[in-house]
């Protein structure tokens, strides 16, 4: 659930509110667009290890599509 909320109202209350919204996002507008958002630690760190889990995959495609350059290696020599 997101939870919006003008900026006045997060200027004034804003301690109270990220209190009050704590199970939810809240995104804060301004002139009926918005401005930023807050997210729980938890969720934020979640978003940014999907980002970087979709970067690991991308990487991993590329260096797939490259394989004909890979270099053969015994783990025994190394």
């Amino acid at each position: 659930m997101l939870l919006l909320h003008g900026l006045l109202l997060l200027w004034r209350e804003g301690y109270a509110l990220s209190n009050d919204a704590a199970p939810f996002e809240v995104c804060a507008g301004n002139h009926n667009k918005a401005a930023f958002y807050m997210l729980e630690p938890e969720l934020f760190e979640a978003l940014l290890d999907e980002l970087a889990d979709r970067d690991l995959v991308h990487e991993a495609r590329a260096r797939l599509a490259r394989k004909s350059e890979a270099i053969e290696v015994d783990f025994d020599d190394l």
